[in-house]
């Protein structure tokens, strides 16, 4: 099953890198941008669709996803990701100084929103990436079983 890096369509579709897009239009161009690319990507069948942690920001992208995915939300906590993210400089909310607060502010604030638009959530922190897999898999495929009639 291909893997769509919804980051890199976006990167393709703009011609520039996503640090160049919020630097020279934005933060507001480049969700506008990516909600576009993810509601493309979620007519097609197939795929999976790997989001940024903001993309279900946006009202519609996140229909679209609920309408036509079963999203999974891979879990970690602010300090892992950030862990996660160490030498990495390519993420524009997170360049200012203060950056585990801000991961933090990032993650309370978007909490609710991938907890109402996920089907399955994977806790990842102490997994490697082969466990998650396998907890991924698991998980959808009960969540595609039919339901039990009681």
């Amino acid at each position: 099953m291909p893997v769509v890096e919804m980051d890199e369509v976006v990167e393709r579709k703009a011609g520039m890198k996503i640090s160049d897009i919020f630097e020279k239009h934005g933060e507001s161009r480049f969700r506008a941008l990516e909600a576009q690319a993810v509601e493309e990507a979620c007519k097609k069948t197939g795929a999976v669709l790997s989001l940024g942690g903001g993309a279900l920001l946006d009202a519609a992208c996140a229909r679209a996803v609920q309408k036509s995915c079963i999203a999974v939300w891979l879990w970690a906590s602010a300090d892992e990701s950030l862990s996660r993210l160490k030498g990495d400089s390519s993420r524009p909310l997170l360049k200012k100084p203060g950056k585990a607060k801000a991961a933090r502010s990032l993650l309370s604030f978007r909490l609710p929103i991938y907890a109402i638009c996920s089907d399955i959530a994977v806790g990842t922190e102490g997994k490697s990436a082969k466990k998650v897999a396998g907890l991924v898999m698991d998980e959808t495929d009960i969540a595609l079983q039919p339901a039990q009639k009681s």
